[in-house]
């Protein structure tokens, strides 16, 4: 596993990981900034509060539970709101698609 990071950091290159979850932040994005078609709205919800909440929590996206530990835990509805969630605030707030991309780059 240590060659296998080590030719990463030479290459610099990310795992498929990293390349996955930030493809998923991007639809995120363009779903909640009407970017992507109407459908995927349904997939995701931005969490509603009636109480003051800090500046970046009121970007975060509502998680799915499951009763069954073994279903719904890595599928699109659970997995796309905690890497949403999981962004610093700067990123969520991007102003556009192509600086939301750069900063999610870094």
């Amino acid at each position: 596993m240590i060659r296998l990071e080590k030719l990463l950091e030479k290459s610099q290159k990310n795992t498929m990981e990293i390349s996955r979850m930030r493809t998923l932040a991007i639809e995120i994005y363009k779903t909640i900034n009407d970017i992507n078609p109407s459908y995927m709205k349904n997939l995701f919800k931005v969490r509603e509060t009636n109480r003051l909440v800090r500046e970046p929590y009121k970007h975060n996206l509502e998680i799915q539970s499951y009763n069954q530990a073994s279903f719904g835990r890595k599928n699109l509805k659970t997995l796309g709101p905690k890497v949403w969630n999981s962004l610093p605030f700067h990123i969520k707030s991007a102003e556009s698609l192509d600086l939301f991309k750069k900063n999610i780059k870094s």
